[in-house]
Protein backbone atom coordinates (compact mmCIF):
# COMPACT_ATOMS: atom_id res chain seq x y z
CA UNK A 1 0.00 0.00 0.00
CA UNK A 2 1.13 3.52 -1.20
CA UNK A 3 1.14 5.52 2.56
CA UNK A 4 2.04 9.13 2.40
CA UNK A 5 2.64 10.61 6.19
CA UNK A 6 3.08 14.08 6.42
CA UNK A 7 5.15 14.59 10.08
CA UNK A 8 7.65 17.24 10.74
CA UNK A 9 9.49 15.26 14.19
CA UNK A 10 10.47 11.98 14.54
CA UNK A 11 6.94 10.36 14.60
CA UNK A 12 7.43 10.35 10.96
CA UNK A 13 10.01 8.49 11.02
CA UNK A 14 9.13 6.27 12.83
CA UNK A 15 6.21 5.70 10.97
CA UNK A 16 8.09 5.18 7.71
CA UNK A 17 10.33 2.66 9.51
CA UNK A 18 7.64 0.72 10.09
CA UNK A 19 5.21 0.70 7.31
CA UNK A 20 8.28 -0.20 5.49
CA UNK A 21 9.25 -3.30 7.78
CA UNK A 22 5.42 -4.30 7.23
CA UNK A 23 5.95 -3.60 3.36
CA UNK A 24 4.35 -0.70 2.75
CA UNK A 25 5.42 1.87 0.52
CA UNK A 26 5.75 4.83 2.90
CA UNK A 27 6.68 8.45 1.65
CA UNK A 28 7.62 10.76 4.41
CA UNK A 29 7.69 14.61 3.67
CA UNK A 30 8.26 17.19 6.35
CA UNK A 31 5.75 20.01 5.36
CA UNK A 32 2.59 20.46 3.50
CA UNK A 33 3.98 22.17 0.60
CA UNK A 34 6.07 18.84 0.09
CA UNK A 35 2.92 17.05 0.77
CA UNK A 36 0.84 19.04 -1.74
CA UNK A 37 3.18 17.87 -4.23
CA UNK A 38 2.99 14.69 -3.73
CA UNK A 39 -0.90 14.53 -3.29
CA UNK A 40 -1.28 16.05 -7.00
CA UNK A 41 2.02 14.85 -9.01
CA UNK A 42 0.88 12.63 -12.00
CA UNK A 43 1.96 9.38 -10.21
CA UNK A 44 -0.23 6.92 -8.63
CA UNK A 45 -1.43 8.98 -5.52
CA UNK A 46 -0.77 7.48 -2.51
CA UNK A 47 -4.21 4.89 -1.16
CA UNK A 48 -3.43 6.17 2.56
CA UNK A 49 -2.40 9.97 4.09
CA UNK A 50 -1.16 9.97 7.69
CA UNK A 51 -1.11 13.97 8.10
CA UNK A 52 0.33 15.94 10.75
CA UNK A 53 -2.23 18.86 12.41
CA UNK A 54 0.65 21.31 12.57
CA UNK A 55 2.88 21.35 9.96
CA UNK A 56 4.99 24.62 9.92
CA UNK A 57 4.24 25.73 6.75
CA UNK A 58 0.58 24.92 6.38
CA UNK A 59 -2.09 23.63 8.42
CA UNK A 60 -2.94 20.24 8.37
CA UNK A 61 -6.66 21.19 8.43
CA UNK A 62 -6.48 23.56 5.81
CA UNK A 63 -4.40 20.85 3.82
CA UNK A 64 -6.99 18.22 4.36
CA UNK A 65 -9.73 21.40 3.13
CA UNK A 66 -7.85 21.92 0.08
CA UNK A 67 -7.67 17.77 -0.78
CA UNK A 68 -11.50 17.35 -0.55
Amino acid sequence: MRVLIIEDSLVGRLLHTVLERDGHEPVLVDNGTDGWRVLTAPAAPPELLILDRMLPDVDGADLLARLR
